[in-house]
């Protein structure tokens, strides 16, 4: 099972365990971000940073060790189970909260994300190039379950 966290953590559960199989952090050297509307991205400068709270987590169904996550900084993270210290990748493509993240079923190097900026955008992660995007999409917010009571939960206990 895979599970993201609100501490950008990403874990990895084997259900027949008792325990945590592996944990990803979501720190990062280069990430990948829009240059502009030309749809190309361009590796951002060195330096480690912290991400954002993870909030979809996703297996690409074509390559058993691949999977992504994306949360609230609007970075799409690509893993490699068999290497844990950092991403594959990682694309800086919203400009707010990732919301879902689905893998092509057809070509599994084409990640699909929608994000509170009401967009829906496709990403060739072969070519580093933005294949398409639908804006002023609605309903790609975060279900209030998840997210915001968790973040309104947090700011009640910071008050107190």
């Amino acid at each position: 099972m895979l599970v993201g966290r609100v501490d950008g953590n990403v874990l990895i559960y084997d259900t027949r365990t008792d325990g945590t199989t592996l944990k990803f952090k979501e720190k990062w050297k280069n990430v990948y971000q829009n240059q502009g509307d030309d749809d190309t991205f361009e590796e951002e400068g060195e330096g480690v940073r912290e991400s954002g709270e993870v909030i979809c987590v996703e297996w690409n169904r074509e390559l058993e060790w691949c999977f992504a996550s994306g949360g609230t900084d609007g970075i799409i993270s690509i893993w490699d189970v068999r290497q844990t210290s950092l991403p594959m990748t990682q694309v800086q493509i919203h400009s707010a909260p990732i919301t879902a993240l689905s893998f092509s079923l057809s070509h599994p190097e084409i990640i699909y994300s929608a994000s509170i900026d009401r967009s829906i955008r496709s990403y060739s992660l072969t070519k580093n190039l933005q294949l398409s995007v639908l804006r002023n999409v609605s309903n790609t917010t975060i279900p209030r379950s998840n997210f915001f009571l968790k973040k309104k939960e947090k700011e009640k206990e910071k008050t107190n």
